[in-house]
């Protein structure tokens, strides 16, 4: 074998002697599986007066605006919807621009019922969506 200065061979420079290996550092555990965003039914029913256009409203849902209504609605029953995961935390903010509250008009959708500015220029709310129910969609049985 060649040797170079200190007495050691050429191979054995090319192959050091075996060290214990590092341990591999241990995967990230598995996250939980996120739900499929779903659309969810939100409606705005009207109120005692004709004061829709001074209502206004905005559905936050993990950070990102999820559904809105500018100000200058009608005063009337109003269909909107939201697409998103069940379990995610929203915030609700409720707006009047003349300070007089909703007069009666009601917020529904993402498990929420009647929710109202009774009076004021503003309100929030917080809530978590919930789980949909199961729903079947023809007969079933179990044997």
């Amino acid at each position: 074998p060649l040797h170079v200065r200190g007495g050691r061979s050429l191979p054995a420079l090319l192959h050091p002697p075996a060290q214990s290996p590092l341990p591999l550092p241990l995967p990230a555990p598995p996250q939980p599986p996120v739900a499929p965003a779903v659309a969810y039914p939100i409606t705005l029913g009207n109120g005692k007066n004709d004061f829709g256009a001074q209502r206004s409203w905005e559905l936050y849902c993990d950070g990102e605006q999820v559904a809105s209504m500018a100000v200058g609605g009608p005063n009337r029953r109003q269909s909107f919807s939201a697409a998103v995961s069940p379990g995610m935390r929203c915030h609700l903010y409720m707006h009047d621009s003349r300070g007089d509250g909703w007069q009666g008009a009601e917020w529904s959708g993402l498990g929420q019922d009647g929710l109202t500015l009774e009076d004021g220029f503003e309100k929030t709310f917080t809530f978590v969506v919930p789980h949909l129910p199961l729903q079947l969609t023809g007969p079933c049985s179990l044997t």
